[in-house]
């Protein structure tokens, strides 16, 4: 098991560079969600926020890693190549992502140091839905997902783990959508179909802690 925690030195840099590019297109909407008046300012705070991880975060981390792993496992042949999918920690304060963890560019963001197995196991999906790409589109054509946006609709919310499409199934609109144009933090979404990698994840999830419960 590959494991690395990104010191706050490291965690800095990234956010200055924002490869991902995750920064940069912010919409004005995502903007006063996050309390800011510019991506740049954003970006500021966001650098401002990041933090090193104790030792005791650390070995409860990578205890919690190893357990996630071992879990996932069992279910390569639905997830071919998860456990091989490096750990890469870093950690932020609230200010960033109002406390949401996340992944960026093969990242996992925690907030002030969370530790939880269901947690680690879900946003291991998300990573393995970036390396096997074909697999994560598998699961929306079968599941009978139709994109209907390549772009930013005007109220959709950014969130780095999903793709940049909105789609509908069953004639529902399937994507984080904002409840107004003046959104008072980044949770204040519609309580509606989410978007098909939320969806996946989500839905691996509950079906490998069930699975875990039966055991």
């Amino acid at each position: 098991m590959s494991i690395t925690f990104l010191s706050a030195k490291q965690t800095h840099r990234f956010f200055e560079t924002d490869p991902d590019g995750f920064f940069a297109n912010l919409q004005p909407i995502d903007l006063k969600a996050r309390g800011v008046r510019s991506a740049a300012a954003y970006k500021k705070q966001s650098c401002e926020s990041v933090q090193d991880f104790s030792d005791e975060e650390i070995y409860h981390l990578t205890e919690n890693a190893k357990r996630a792993d071992s879990i996932l496992a069992k279910w390569e042949n639905a997830l071919p190549g998860i456990t091989k999918i490096p750990w890469v920690f870093a950690k932020c304060g609230p200010e960033y992502e109002g406390g949401l963890p996340h992944t960026r560019a093969g990242i996992i963001f925690t907030i002030n140091g969370e530790m939880c197995v269901k947690m680690w196991i879900h946003e291991k999906i998300h990573l393995f839905q970036r390396v096997r790409k074909d697999i994560a589109d598998e699961y929306i054509k079968a599941r009978g997902y139709i994109r209907i946006y390549n772009g930013r609709p005007r109220l959709r919310r950014s969130n780095p783990d999903v793709d940049q499409y909105t789609y509908m199934r069953s004639g529902q609109v399937c994507d984080g959508v904002y409840l107004s144009e003046d959104p008072p933090h980044i949770s204040f979404t519609e309580d509606g179909p989410l978007h098909p990698l939320e969806e996946m994840a989500y839905e691996f999830t509950t079906r490998i802690v069930q699975w875990m419960s039966d055991s």
